[in-house]
């Protein structure tokens, strides 16, 4: 049971938009548990896995050489896997978040690109939400989590276009605003 439908309008060369839905159903997906008392992880099939969104995407030409973009995603994603409850037979079916599956994804991008110079330039900035990595293996446990990310980036290029080949040039700085990735 999987589909993925978009929609994109563009009003004119400036300005584009793009609306897009998803489903996926899976059976017996493969995660990664982490058993406290061993210190190990190990792969385990789940029972089923749900991963529904919308994706929303938008560009606008500011004039010249100047334009914006930005998209945002919300993915509502669940796994239905068996924990331990009490002990070896005594196992719970558990309802929580798909591992690497954040709730939120927001990407926004501030573009410089002159063709007739071959100089471009972008500003990034990214926001990831928090998602699990590691699930427990117990009703008691709890999943090892990475933190909601920001992220600033900063990217300059330069190309060459030449009659004996073309050649491009980046210099890119990451993390401008020194967000620590926290788990």
């Amino acid at each position: 049971h999987n589909f993925d439908i978009g929609f994109e309008y563009a009003h004119d060369d400036e300005n584009l938009l793009r609306v897009g839905v998803f489903h996926k159903k899976i059976d017996a997906p493969i995660v990664e548990i982490y058993q406290e008392s061993a210190g190990v992880t190990v792969f385990d099939n789940g029972e089923t896995a749900e991963i529904s969104g919308i994706e929303l995407e938008w560009q606008h030409d500011l004039g010249g050489p100047w334009s914006i973009t930005g998209n945002y995603t919300y993915i509502d994603a669940t796994l239905n896997y068996f924990v331990t409850r009490s002990g070896i037979d005594d196992r719970e079916l558990l309802s929580t978040r798909f591992p690497y599956q954040p709730e939120h994804i927001l990407n926004l991008n501030l573009g410089y690109d002159h063709e007739d110079s071959g100089w471009s330039a972008n500003l990034i900035y990214n926001l990831t939400g928090g998602y699990p990595i590691l699930l427990r293996n117990s009703i008691s446990g709890g999943d090892i989590v990475q933190n909601e990310q920001h992220s600033l980036d900063f990217v300059l290029r330069k190309k060459w276009e030449e009659d004996w080949g073309d050649f491009t040039m980046s210099f890119g700085v990451e993390n401008l605003l020194e967000s620590e990735r926290i788990l």
